[in-house]
């Protein structure tokens, strides 16, 4: 079953950065943390792990406008997307 993912209390107007992994062991998709407002070699090397799936290469970005706008993102390449 498909479910949405929500972050809650993000700044409007910056900008963050998640590092998604499948866990093999566990069987789920994980985000390795909270998101980061700037890359994180800590948790590129959390997603990067025996038993992890990247499915990114390096983070995910998402931009947050200002209060009331919609977001955009930005997805890195790799075979599994």
């Amino acid at each position: 079953m498909l479910q949405a993912i929500t972050a809650i209390d993000l700044k409007p107007s910056s900008t963050y950065f998640f590092y998604p992994y499948f866990d093999v062991q566990e069987n789920k998709v994980a985000f390795g943390g909270s998101p980061v407002t700037s890359p994180s070699a800590e948790l590129a090397q959390l997603q990067n792990l025996d038993w992890h799936i990247p499915l990114s290469t390096g983070a995910m970005s998402a931009s947050l406008g200002p209060p009331g706008t919609s977001v955009s993102g930005q997805v890195g390449g790799g075979k599994y997307l």
